[in-house]
């Protein structure tokens, strides 16, 4: 089930970041980031929207 962070605005679906957010200190730094195989660089991440 995916939730949204009520303290940074990170997207999270089973202990795994699916959006982040911008804030160098974010408080899911430590959650992995799922990426996509799209982009330049082989996984690009979504960026969610400033809360």
């Amino acid at each position: 089930m995916e939730m949204l962070c009520a303290d940074c605005g990170c997207r999270v679906d089973a202990g795994v970041r699916t959006a982040v957010c911008a804030d160098a200190a974010c408080c899911c730094k430590d959650l992995p980031i799922r990426e996509t195989p799209d982009g330049p660089t082989g996984g690009q991440f979504e960026v969610a929207p400033e809360t």
